[in-house]
């Protein structure tokens, strides 16, 4: 792939909104390591 194309690419796939797809599903899950009330979203984040 060349220079030209992985930047057409990357512009594409933030412009379309495939980034913030992306990072909506990284980020949808409550959590926090010293919270034990959120065991199961913990789980469910690290196995999705």
């Amino acid at each position: 792939m060349s220079r030209e194309s992985a930047i057409t690419r990357a512009e594409h796939f933030f412009d379309n909104g495939s980034l913030f797809e992306l990072l909506a599903g990284r980020i949808a899950h409550p959590t926090g390591s010293q919270n034990k009330d959120v065991k199961i979203e913990m789980r469910t984040y690290l196995t999705e």
